[in-house]
């Protein structure tokens, strides 16, 4: 059977009985001096939607002198170039908000410590609309990147400008995990934080904690292949800057028969829908990642569009599970 061939804007302006020029007008929002009367406008609409008219990207975009793709450039996790949930939350829902706006999504890769930006043809051929540089990526590579793209997101990312960027409030973060332990009675607090890892999220959850409880000892997240800790004993409260060492936490804690939320307390400074499944009595800051993509993807539009907002961070709450408790 032969397949049917594509509806065209020829064939509508035939139908209709106006210039292919017109039906383009219309259906492209194509530049030019073609103005087109609302009544003929609302019936070539109607038999492009009677014909099964499948606008072409690609023309659109040559037409509107826009690609309708918004580029990412997000790093590899460091230490695990192949493992990136949190970054896969946040794309997902920069995906869906992008499809909402008309825009498309083109990934691109960074490999920890930097890269060259110019090496992604999405930068190299300047065939974006708009770009989203997401997590660690280092500031002179994301400055780069920026100086390559017409519109440009900082998404939890280390540069913070007035305009354009967005953050959770990590400060926040780390106060509300540091109040629900102040108190607890027979506790010794310890802060578990990233062996290498001096990015804002981690300076700003630290900094909130201390503001509560100055002089905390801080550590790093304990190697399950390496010694026990020996900070992790019977009265120990951890607070983890991060889900990744909450979860080696955990592993020591079943290793060395330490009960937690009796023995140990954990609390934790982030979050995940992952872990929301899988441990969903840990005591920590709540956040949706997938609910920040859908605020990126706004941003993008906007910049697009009208210019990019002020910059601004986004709230989070606490759960307060049965992880963080002595008894």
């Amino acid at each position: 059977m032969t397949p049917r061939r594509p509806v065209t804007l020829a064939d509508i302006a035939a139908r209709a009985g106006v210039s292919k020029a017109a039906v383009s007008a219309v259906l492209c929002s194509s530049s030019g001096t073609i103005r087109v009367a609302e009544d003929t406008a609302t019936r070539v609409r109607k038999l492009a939607a009677e014909m099964g008219y499948r606008p072409h990207a690609a023309a659109r975009a040559m037409a509107n002198r826009r690609s309708n793709v918004v580029g990412v450039l997000l790093p590899n996790q460091v230490g695990d170039p192949l493992t990136h949930p949190l970054g896969f939350e946040s794309l997902m829902g920069l995906a869906d908000g992008l499809q909402v706006h008309g825009l498309s999504l083109s990934l691109a890769r960074i490999a920890p410590g930097g890269g060259t930006v110019e090496q992604a043809r999405m930068l190299r051929e300047r065939s974006l609309d708009a770009l989203v540089v997401m997590h660690q990526v280092p500031i002179a590579v994301a400055e780069s990147a920026a100086a390559l793209s017409p519109v440009t997101v900082f998404a939890d990312c280390h540069v913070w400008r007035p305009t354009g960027c967005l953050r959770r409030d990590e400060r926040t973060a780390g106060i509300l995990a540091a109040q629900a332990v102040v108190g607890i009675p027979g506790g010794h607090p310890v802060v578990v934080g990233p062996a290498t890892d001096d990015s804002f999220a981690v300076v700003e959850r630290l900094a909130g904690i201390r503001s509560l409880i100055p002089g905390v000892e801080a550590v790093a997240e304990p190697d399950l292949a390496k010694a026990q800790p020996a900070w992790l004993v019977r009265g120990t409260i951890c607070l983890c800057l991060s889900l990744y060492q909450a979860l080696v936490v955990r592993g020591w804690c079943e290793r060395l028969g330490l009960n937690i939320g009796r023995d140990v307390a954990i609390v934790c400074c982030d979050d995940s829908a992952q872990l929301q499944r899988t441990w969903p009595d840990l005591a920590r800051t709540t956040f949706c990642r997938h609910a920040m993509g859908l605020e990126i993807a706004g941003m993008a539009a906007a910049g697009i569009h009208d210019g990019l907002p002020i910059s601004r961070l986004l709230a989070t709450s606490w759960v307060d599970g049965s992880s963080g408790h002595l008894k």
